[in-house]
């Protein structure tokens, strides 16, 4: 799983804002996911989650 703070990254945050709406709820969630792919930048990605575990912390 990847966290992702768009306000890491403005464009990513301008381009989620204002962005195309469409009145179909499946549409609308096909292009955040669209948009997220195309504009995120890996500044923007807050934490990464590989089998439950957060990448980076060593396991006990």
């Amino acid at each position: 799983m990847v966290i992702i703070d768009p306000s890491r990254w403005r464009p990513l945050a301008n381009s989620l804002e204002w962005g195309l709406s469409a009145d179909d709820p499946a549409q609308r969630s096909h292009g955040r996911l669209f948009t997220l792919l195309m504009a995120c930048n890996e500044v923007a990605v807050r934490e990464t989650y590989v089998c439950g575990c957060r990448l980076g912390e060593r396991s006990r």
